[in-house]
């Protein structure tokens, strides 16, 4: 199978296990990929699981380790970010701690200010600020 986020998501949500380079993913929600860096990806229907396996294993990066200095975000704003949107997936609260992502797979990111959030259309009485990451 091909990779893709949308049908490994599809398949933790149906009760398989996730595997990287033959480690346990816990919630594969809250990992993200570099697409071009994956291998194969296999399922076993009999046990339920799903290995995917990288081209070159890259140490995944805890969001909240993630220098943010290098995409001109000063620490300030960073401690004030209430969301945070990678691709179609909104993250908040301490789930923000659980986030792993690997470095190539970050496209861009954008800091947006709550002054400047009603452009998005995310929610007309929200007043926070958002950090939004676009992937590969």
């Amino acid at each position: 199978m091909k990779y893709t986020r949308a049908k490994v998501l599809k398949k933790t949500y149906a009760g398989y296990q996730v595997f990287l380079n033959n480690k346990e993913v816990p919630f594969f929600p809250f990992l993200f990929l570099d697409k071009d860096n994956i291998k194969n990806t296999r399922i076993n229907k009999r046990d339920k699981s799903l290995k995917i396996e990288q081209l070159k294993e890259f140490k995944l990066l805890n969001f909240k380790d993630l220098n943010l200095d290098s995409f001109a975000i000063v620490p300030e704003k960073w401690k004030a970010i209430d969301i945070i949107m990678i691709g179609d997936f909104l993250i908040h609260g301490t789930a923000k701690e659980n986030i792993k992502i690997e470095p190539s797979a970050i496209k861009s990111v954008k800091y947006i200010p709550h002054n400047k959030i009603h452009t998005l259309n995310l929610c007309g009485h929200y007043h926070g600020n958002v950090l939004e990451i676009e992937i590969k």
